[in-house]
């Protein structure tokens, strides 16, 4: 019978340690899901500050302060097909 009270006993006591254990994980994960989502966030505004400093506007703006001479592309309706960029003069 004593050996049976001590088997409860050990049992019990794993138990306390699992549950213990299983809440410490899920801290963690619940921890590390919080700073996914900041990480997301920061990505995301990193995303659009890039889509924002590479727009040709902001180029032309910023190659103008530096003082760049910069040559520019010409209107897509001007620009030479395949065909008249590979014939002698263009025709």
């Amino acid at each position: 019978m004593g050996v049976v009270i001590l088997l409860l006993g050990g049992i019990a006591v794993m138990l306390v340690h699992i549950r213990r254990a299983e809440m410490t994980a899920r801290h963690e994960i619940q921890t590390y899901q919080i700073r996914q989502v900041k990480l997301r966030r920061k990505l995301s505004d990193q995303q659009v500050r890039l889509g924002y400093l590479t727009s040709p506007g902001e180029v032309d703006k910023r190659a103008e302060q530096m003082k760049l001479d910069l040559v520019h592309a010409k209107k897509s309706g001007s620009r030479p097909t395949d065909n008249q960029a590979r014939r002698p003069g263009g025709r």
